[in-house]
């Protein structure tokens, strides 16, 4: 019995963090639009290295991965933002053509978690 209690526990908790940072990297590795378009913020700021944010970031950042096709990843960071209210992950991507470090923040939107700001920098180690 307790078991069935624990598994309904866990069917009815949010993603956790970890396991949003993980879902976001593996669609955007996929390419998958249905759910990058699932977990993507719609009004998302998409800020490449130069430090400019991109208006229209969610069309930015789409744009970037097509030109850039993820070929592998590695999470580096994970934590909680302060107030609990979100959190954020860093990854180190592998491209094509370059080595890129990824910062993704998460804030709760519609009782899910979603990326409101994705950072991209070309990784210089």
């Amino acid at each position: 019995m307790r078991i069935y209690i624990f598994l309904i526990l866990i069917a009815l908790h949010p993603d956790l963090p970890g396991q949003s940072v993980k879902s976001v990297l593996d669609a955007m590795m996929k390419m998958d639009q249905g759910s990058l378009d699932k977990n993507l913020s719609s009004d998302l700021a998409f800020i490449m290295e130069d430090g400019n944010k991109s208006e229209g970031g969610l069309a930015q950042f789409k744009v970037f991965l097509s030109n850039n096709p993820i070929k592998s990843y590695k999470i580096i960071h994970e934590g909680v933002a302060r107030g609990k209210e979100g959190f954020m992950g860093i990854s180190s991507v592998t491209t094509d053509k370059n080595k890129y470090r990824i910062y993704l923040s998460f804030k709760a939107e519609d009782n899910r978690y979603l990326v409101n700001q994705l950072r991209v920098e070309k990784d210089g180690l």
